[in-house]
C-alpha cells in the first residue's frame, strides 16, 4: 500500500485505542499556515480554531484513554509548496513538548525532506523491496508468466511495489501464455504509456453498441483529465466539471 493508506491505518481506531486525526498535505495551500489545515476538522458542528486546539484536544483524548495518539499530516509533498512547512513544523515540534499524549507524523516522498522538514525532526525511511526484491521479481514474474531469460532488467523500476505490479501487466495483461524479453518496456515513460493503451483498449471494448468510445477517443480523454489534475495540483477532480470540461455533460448515464 501507499502512503495514504499507510496513515488511514495509523490514525484508525483499534481495540486499544480511540482514532487519530488524519489531516492531507494537499490543503496546505501558500500563504496558510497550520491552523488553516486544522480548520479542516470540525468538532460538534464548529471548526477547530487553531492547530494547538486540535493537539490539545487529541491530547485529552489520549490521556483519557492512556494512550498516544497520532496526528498524521498525510503527503506534505503535495502542499502547494512543500518549502513553506519547515519553520512552521519547527514550532509545532515545541509545541508538543506541552502535550505528551500527542505525536504528530508527516509523510512525504523522500525528495521533499530536506526542504520540507525540519532538521532535528526524526525520520523514518520506509525502503522498497530492499533486500527481497529478486524475490519479489521471481514471484511477480511466475504469476504474471514473464520469461525474462538472459535480459538486463531494469532494477530500478522493480524495487519498487508499484511499478513491479505495473511492469508485469504491460508485459503480460492476460497471463494466458508464457511471453519474454520482447515484451517488457524499457523505461518508466515506455511503461506509463503501454499502460495508458491497455487502458484505452479495454474501456473501448467494454463500451457498449449503442454508445461506442473509440481508442482515439479514450486517449485524448486521459490525456485531458491529467492535464486538468496537473494544472489544478489536486488528486481528485469534480465529476460534473469534468463531464463538462471533456464535453460529455450531455451524454445521458
Amino acid at each position: 500500500c501507499g502512503k495514504t493508506q499507510l496513515a488511514a491505518q495509523l490514525t484508525a481506531p483499534d481495540d486499544g485505542r480511540p482514532a487519530g486525526i488524519l489531516l492531507h498535505g494537499g490543503n496546505l495551500a501558500a500563504g496558510h499556515s497550520l491552523n488553516d489545515l486544522a480548520h479542516h476538522v470540525v468538532i460538534q458542528g464548529t471548526p477547530v480554531p487553531s492547530m494547538e486546539a486540535l493537539v490539545a484536544a487529541v491530547d485529552a483524548a489520549g490521556q483519557r484513554a492512556h494512550r498516544r495518539l497520532p496526528i498524521i499530516i498525510d503527503a506534505l509533498n503535495e502542499a502547494e509548496d512543500p518549502r513553506d512547512w519547515r519553520s512552521p513544523l519547527a514550532s509545532l515540534m515545541e509545541t508538543l513538548r506541552q502535550y505528551p499524549y500527542v505525536i504528530v507524523v508527516c509523510t512525504l516522498r523522500t525528495a521533499f525532506a530536506d526542504e520540507a522538514l525540519p532538521q532535528n525532526v526524526a525520520r523514518l525511511e520506509i525502503p522498497d523491496f530492499d533486500r527481497d526484491v529478486v524475490e519479489a521479481v521471481r514471484r511477480y514474474f511466475t504469476y504474471y508468466r514473464i520469461d525474462p531469460g538472459d535480459a538486463r532488467l531494469p532494477w530500478g523500476l522493480l524495487r519498487h511495489p508499484l511499478t513491479l505490479r505495473l511492469f508485469c501487466e504491460v508485459t503480460n495483461p492476460t497471463r494466458k501464455k508464457l511471453v519474454g524479453i520482447e515484451a517488457m518496456p524499457g523505461s518508466l515513460t515506455g511503461l506509463f504509456e503501454r499502460y495508458l493503451e491497455q487502458v484505452a483498449r479495454r474501456i473501448a471494448e467494454l463500451a457498449p453498441r449503442t454508445n461506442r468510445y473509440y481508442e482515439l477517443d479514450i486517449r485524448a480523454a486521459l490525456d485531458e483529465i491529467g492535464l486538468a489534475l496537473w494544472e489544478q495540483k489536486t488528486r481528485s477532480l469534480d465529476l460534473a466539471t469534468l463531464r463538462h470540461r471533456l464535453k460529455d455533460d450531455g451524454r445521458p448515464w
